[in-house]
This record gives C-alpha cells, structure tokens and sequence, in this order.
C-alpha cells in the first residue's frame, strides 16, 4: 500500500527545507513536481511506499482534490514577507508582478484550506515537524536525531531565476 501525503505553500516558505527534512530511503519525496506541470501519473508510479509532494504554486498543484482523504498540510506565511523575499531575489523592479502573483496564490491557497489535515504558520513551522511528520508518515517514528540535526541545518536552495518563474506563472495563468 501506498502513502500519499500533499503539502502547499507559498514560495519561499522552507518547502526546499521541508523536502529534505521529509525524505527517507523508502520515501519518494519532491519540490514543486505538480507546481511544474508534473503528469500526475508520473508522481504515482514511483515504487515507493511513500509519496510526498510539496508544492509552491497551488493554482496548478491541486492533486489533492482528486486523491481525497490522503494528508494535505498548508503552510501559511504571511504574503507581505514572501513579496519582500521575492523581491530580494528578483529585484525592486519586478515588484508589482510579483505582487499580482502572490494575491493569485494566495487566493488558490485560501482555496485549498477546505481540503487541509493540516495548517501549519511559517513562524511555527520547527515546533510542528512532529505533526507534519505524523501525517505524512503515520507508522513511522520522528527520532529526535532527525528532528534536531534538521533544525539546525541550513538548506541552500538553488538561485531562482525571474525568467523561469514568470514563465511558469504566465502559464498556468492561460489555462485558468
């Protein structure tokens, strides 16, 4: 039997973190498969007792409105620090782009809620690792090992490229 679990943030919301906290050997675990058009098909077929998508772009990564009564988990970040963030990445002069961005995803996100397990705030994300970890892998145990060696780390994301965001976001616009 197999074990899906969903989770939905946000960009720039520690989902790369939470990828990597969340893998395991028997585990297939990706960032932003279904946020990058992903054929669910592809997400399904992999041989691995559990499946764990974490995604930052809700519009296209709804997955869980179809597999009902598997785990969704929202993690919530305050949309005001996500458009600082981007723009930190992406530059002051993309700032009203991004902002149309963040309310779209935000308003998907808001959507999604109706479907969550589980909401977790940005600010509280370290305190409920054991609940993000209870529903994903619900009979498998969170060794404090685990847990504390990934509290401390420090996960180096890939430089985002403007580029390749805006194309991705201008796409799932057309479809919708």
């Amino acid at each position: 039997m197999n074990l899906n679990s969903f989770i939905l943030a946000l960009p720039r919301s520690r989902t790369s973190w939470l990828t990597a906290f969340l893998q395991q050997p028997d585990a297939f675990c990706g960032h932003d498969l279904f946020s990058t058009s992903i054929d669910a098909s592809v997400f399904y077929s992999v041989p691995r007792k559990y499946r764990i998508s974490v995604d930052t772009n809700p519009i296209l990564a709804k997955e869980y409105e179809k597999d009902l009564g598997v785990p969704l988990i929202i993690i919530k970040r305050d949309a005001v620090d996500v458009l600082e963030s981007l723009c930190k990445a992406f530059g002051e002069d993309k700032r009203e782009y991004l902002s149309q961005c963040i309310t779209k995803l935000e308003k998907a996100l808001k959507k999604a809620e109706l479907y969550a397990d589980l909401i977790v705030s940005f600010e509280e994300l370290d305190e409920s690792l054991d609940l993000i970890w209870d529903l994903c892998y619900p009979d498998k145990e969170l060794t404090m090992l685990h847990k504390e060696t990934f509290k401390s780390l420090v996960i180096n994301t890939k430089q985002i490229n403007y580029k390749d965001f805006k194309e991705e976001f201008d796409l799932c616009q057309l479809g919708r």
